[in-house]
This record gives structure tokens, sequence and C-alpha cells, in this order.
């Protein structure tokens, strides 16, 4: 018993040398690369004009982009009301006191590595679970690919998976202004409401507060998208859009297809090997990679927005969580139909 004990303490110990490594890791490269100029046009068009013209005592604007006949991108000289303020105050605050836009945005997009662990652990209840799933998350390109950006940054996605977090804490009155903080930094985070409201339902079994959630985020926005000029807020005009009907159920196909196959063959072996008592964080972990899916049908359908990849870091989160299960309960069902096999 000693000995199981002492081999358990040096395993534990370990798995948390190693995930100490892979955070310090991902968190030097992408601080090492703060002052880097971000590849993406929006760096120039947006970011740095905004940038430099702003101000930390005023309400954030943004910087108004257009393009040419030739489909060239181009920094028009307007700024318009940010209607992302927390992303953009964050990248002006970054500027003035560091020299570089991306600093202070990269450390919410890193701090995303020990949340994602505390929420996977939270959810596994086992320690090489949780390292299973952190390894599947740092090697996701839907998340290392914008780690180190100040354009698209995920600092909407930080206090989304926070606010998921402190609702299996159990401390839902802190969840709802983490989600809405997700909501100022990006007012996409407001489309994983549906997420949201069921780990309010499922985790605090309080019927009063999911009401009451519901109804202080849906009366704003209906409010709000009533006004002819809430184009102000979503970044573009709401309304049914059948013309974009190709576009809302199969661009996912594209944008998703390094990760498509994993989730058809983790979701296949899940659903045909489970144990007899399956891990039930497979189903939240579902719930929110649905969502995820079908914010894209959502966004061409009732809006003339875009949809694009880096906006996809919340689905990495829960997918990576559902592989890890998956992987665990793919073992388990093993053993058990080892054990159940008559001896000779």
């Amino acid at each position: 018993m000693l000995r199981e004990g002492i081999i358990a303490f040096k395993a534990g110990k370990t798995i948390s040398i190693l995930v100490a490594l892979i955070m310090i890791t991902q968190t030097g490269l992408a601080i090492a690369q703060a002052w880097i100029p971000d590849p993406q046009p929006d760096y120039q068009l947006e970011v740095m004009p905004t940038v430099q013209h702003c101000s930390l005592a005023s309400y954030p604007t943004s910087a108004l982009d257009a393009l040419d006949k030739n489909g060239n991108g181009y920094f028009t000289g307007k700024f318009t009301t940010a209607r992302d303020p927390l992303k953009w105050y964050l990248n002006c605050l970054s500027f003035k006191v560091f020299g570089t836009p991306k600093l202070i945005p990269i450390f919410f997009n890193v701090g995303l590595i020990p949340l994602f662990y505390l929420l996977a652990k939270e959810l596994t209840k086992d320690k090489m679970v949780t390292l299973i799933a952190l390894l599947a998350f740092v090697a996701n390109p839907l998340y290392t690919q914008w780690i180190a950006s100040g354009t698209y940054d995920q600092t909407w996605s930080f206090f989304l998976i926070l606010s998921a977090y402190l609702i299996l804490k159990s401390k839902s009155y802190l969840s709802i202004p983490s989600f809405m903080l997700s909501i100022t930094a990006k007012t996409l985070g407001f489309l994983y409401l549906p997420s949201f409201v069921y780990m309010v339902w499922v985790h605090t079994k309080d019927r009063l507060i999911t009401i009451g959630l519901v109804l202080v985020c849906l009366v704003p926005f209906v409010v709000i998208a009533s006004d002819p000029s809430s184009s102000f807020i979503f970044g573009g005009e709401l309304g049914f859009h059948p013309e974009n009907f190709h576009s809302a159920f199969v661009d996912n196909f594209g944008m998703l297809a390094y990760e498509l196959p994993f989730l058809m063959i983790f979701g296949y072996l899940s659903w045909k090997y489970p144990p007899k008592k399956p891990n039930p964080a497979r189903k939240l972990c579902a719930v929110w990679i649905v969502n995820a899916w079908f914010i894209t049908t959502i966004i061409y359908l009732f809006s003339n927005q875009f949809q694009f990849v880096y906006r996809f870091v919340p689905l990495a989160v829960f997918m990576s969580i559902f592989i890890a299960i998956t992987i665990n309960d793919l073992a388990r069902y093993y053993i058990e139909q080892k054990l159940e096999k008559p001896t000779v």
C-alpha cells in the first residue's frame, strides 16, 4: 500500500512538472513575439492606427479600413466607436505601457493554458487525462495559431472559458460577469449563451439563476437588435440571408479540415465503445462542440458577416477535453471487456 502511494505520488509529481514545462515553454515563445508585427493585414490596417490614435481616458475607438477597386485593404483615416471595447482598451494599454499592442493580449492568450488545465482537471478528475487533454490543446492549430496574436487575440475566449470554470466551481455569481466580459471583448461570445445556460442549468440546479441569466442577456440583445444602428454592436446588419445557405452549412468543412477527422473518429469511438460508466463530462463537451459548430450557420444566415478560423478557440478547448476523455473511456472499456472474459 505504501509502495503504491509512493508510485502515485511520483507519477503525480511528474505530471505536474510536464504541465509546468508546457506552460513555461508556450508562454516564453508567445511573449518573445510580442514586439514582432502580426502577419495579418488587419494588424497594419486596424490595430496600429487604432493604438497610435487611442486614449486611455476615453471610450475605445477602432480604425476603419476598406477595400480599393483591386481588392486591397487600406486604412480610411477614420475611426469608429469600438463595439468590443475591452479588446481595444487592452491593445491601447499595452501599446502605451510596453510600446506594442500585443503584450497584454498575449497574457490572456497564454493564460488560456493554465485555465484550460484547471477546467480539464475539474471535468475529468484525473491528472493523467488532464495532461492528455492539455497536450491535445497545445497541439491544436485552432489555438496555437493565435497564441502570439494581438490582432486576433483570445481575451474573449479567456473570459468565456473562465465563466465555464467558475460554474463548475459552484460560483455562478462570478461566472455571469465573466461571461459579460467575454462579450465586451468580442460580441461573438454572446453566441455561446446556449452552452453557458446549459452549464448553469446542469451544474447549479438553480433554475432561478438560469432564468435570470437568460433575461439579463436576452433583453438587451433584443432591444439592441431592434435598433437599425445595431450594426455598430454586431459588426454587421442582422436579418435573414438565405443567399448564404451554402456558406452557412459548408464553410466549416474547409475551416475545420484539420479538426474534423479527429471529431469524427473520437466521436465514433465514444459512441461505439463506452465503458459501463462513461465520464459524464463528455456530454458537456459535446454541447460546447455543437454550439461552436453552428455559430457559423447562425452568422451566415442571420447577418451579413463572415466566419473566421480564429473564432474557434472554444471549440479547441472542449474538443481537446473530449478527446482525452474518450481515450480514457476506451482504456476503461478494454479493461472491463478483458475482466469479463471467462478464464479457461
